[in-house]
């Protein structure tokens, strides 16, 4: 029997190939062989391994059969509750890692041993197109992680812009400091503009080598975790050695939200940000007060995240009026969250537990619902641009007072406020 769908124009079976893709109940279409030379790039571009076996498995086939090796573009390793085998053993992993010449993007969560071979590549030629790489935990075999010299080698990765390191142990304690083999005037890692850092790291000694190691860096994340009441980004900030080079800063910490660090002392010489986003325990009053065209004058996108102690009137003023920042045109509103509770595609849902509604979390007393209506309002009549799931719930509780006759929102009749 002839294949018909091989017999169409190109363009047509591969539009076929990309429907059936986006369809589970069509996925089996790909049993077909004449299917496998156009579903690589879907099937493939995207990979993700969430056991040892089964990279070895994906090392072998790519040994194999290399010409899946162009359509994997993204390698996502999670192996978090998996105990390593040893197997794929280092030599595989070098071998394999060399194989993917066209991958982008990688990430590696909890394999120390999978971290350090992408860490210490032997040569040019592994992962040569990568230009992310996201490594989260603990690196037990690290005395301290945040020794410079163990990054020495991501040099050899010529194409690599981002580097996320996300430490998943307190790494506060790390001993006396050594004397590192590398340091930042011996650092080559001048192709890395973007350092994400998430740690409980702020006593550690090798703090300043870490960040000065990567000395062009535009772009700076860091997630400060010390759990016990120190937690603080000042000292942290402090190393980096030319703050007006960032074009690009997130903020979070473990500091009490309610209690907010006091960063108006250092924020200043971050003068020519474009992109500032503030986490929990980030924004002071102090600091909100420093939201203006003096200070940043560049600034065209700023975001709040959930956990941020800021009121409705705070965030109107930003938006119009005399506190205005003439070049923002974005700001990103994050500060509440659907309820994980709610499998639904809604706002809402009947709490049959405990009586009453389940609604979104983050709400305060300073920030309330109908103030974020508020915000929406404004920044409509501004012209300015929102975006965020906040945007979108509050549109949606505008278009309820219609339907209303008391021109109640939802929020109001469900969660009892009149």
């Amino acid at each position: 029997m002839s294949d018909h769908l091989t017999s169409l124009p190109f363009e047509l079976f591969e539009m076929i190939v990309q429907l059936a893709q986006a369809n589970p109940q069509t996925k089996t279409l790909y049993v077909s062989k004449a299917f496998r030379p156009f579903a690589r790039r879907h099937l493939f571009e995207s990979t993700k391994i969430r056991s040892y076996g089964r990279l070895a498995t994906l090392f072998d086939l790519i040994t194999t059969d290399k010409a899946i090796v162009p359509f994997i573009k993204t390698l996502d390793i999670s192996l978090k509750g998996e105990k390593d085998p040893g197997v794929p053993k280092d030599r595989a992993l070098t071998t394999g890692f060399a194989h993917l010449f066209a991958t982008e993007i990688v990430g590696i969560e909890y394999s120390s041993r999978i971290a350090k071979t992408v860490l210490s590549p032997l040569n040019e030629r592994s992962l040569i197109s990568m230009r992310s790489l996201m490594i989260k935990d603990p690196l037990d075999g690290f005395q301290n992680p945040l020794d410079p010299s163990h990054y020495r080698w991501l040099e050899r990765y010529t194409n690599l812009y981002s580097f996320e390191l996300a430490i998943t142990r307190d790494v506060n304690e790390t001993g006396r400091k050594r004397r590192s083999s590398s340091n930042a005037e011996d650092s080559t890692n001048w192709q890395i503009g973007y350092l994400g850092l998430e740690a409980p790291c702020i006593n550690n000694p090798s703090i300043h080598e870490f960040i000065s190691f990567f000395p062009n860096i535009v772009s700076f994340d860091i997630f400060e975790r010390t759990d016990d009441g120190t937690s603080c980004l000042l000292p942290i900030l402090s190393q980096i050695d030319t703050p007006e080079d960032l074009d690009y800063l997130q903020l979070m910490s473990y500091a009490e939200p309610e209690e907010p660090e006091d960063l108006s002392r250092i924020l200043p010489r971050f003068k020519n940000l474009s992109y500032l986003d503030f986490g929990p325990g980030t924004l002071h009053n102090k600091s909100f007060n420093l939201l203006n065209h003096s200070t940043f004058p560049h600034l065209e996108i700023l975001s709040l995240r959930y956990g941020v102690d800021i009121s409705t009137v705070q965030i109107k003023s930003l938006i119009t009026g005399d506190k205005k920042l003439s070049n923002l045109r974005c700001v990103s509103l994050a500060l509440i969250m659907k309820d994980p509770e709610i499998y639904g595609e809604g706002d809402y849902e009947r709490d049959f537990d405990m009586g009453g509604w389940l609604a979104p979390l983050g709400f305060t007393a300073k920030f309330t619902p109908k103030g974020l209506e508020e915000i929406v309002e404004v920044a409509d009549r501004e012209g300015m641009h929102l975006e965020g799931y906040a945007v979108s719930f509050a549109r949606r509780e505008i278009e309820s007072r219609k339907k209303d006759a008391k021109g109640r929102s939802n929020w109001e009749r469900k969660m009892g406020f009149y």
